[in-house]
């Protein structure tokens, strides 16, 4: 999974990919992953997750792709992070994968793109309880543009 958002120009691109969001909320995402005897594997990176950790990526890789014949707008790229869905309506659980629901802590960096349903994250944390016993957990809106 690589995280692609469009910008109409190369200054907006770069200053995009220098100033995420900042969660002011712990909010749900969810992730399409294939199920293991001890947790679980992401689909692209094969990456392990295991219930109750707060994983966290340190080094975000960023690209700003430049338009070329068949695309004419610049793209922030980011190929490493904790990638994931705003939401479970776009994603088709088949075969050996499933969908689990993860959380987005309060304070963690994240760049969103509506167009795509897609979030990627420094941190991601895989609970080990049922995701209605924690409180005050948001929900990304929809088409918030």
């Amino acid at each position: 999974m690589c995280f692609t958002k469009e910008f109409n120009t190369r200054k907006e691109a770069v200053n995009a990919s220098k100033k995420p969001l900042i969660a002011r909320h712990n909010y749900v995402v969810y992730k399409r992953v294939n199920k293991t005897t001890w947790g679980f594997l992401s689909e692209f990176r094969c990456f392990e997750y295991e219930k109750g950790f707060l994983y966290e990526e340190t080094k975000l890789e960023k690209i700003i792709e430049t338009p070329n014949f068949y695309n004419k707008q610049y793209h922030l790229q980011i190929h490493r992070g904790l990638h994931a869905y705003l939401n479970k309506r776009y994603i088709n659980s088949y075969g050996y994968l499933v969908i689990v629901s993860l959380i987005i802590p309060k304070g963690a960096k994240y760049w969103l793109n509506y167009d795509t349903n897609e979030i990627v994250t420094n941190k991601l944390w895989l609970p080990d309880i049922p995701i209605s016993k924690i409180p005050n957990l948001k929900t990304f809106k929809q088409n918030k543009k």
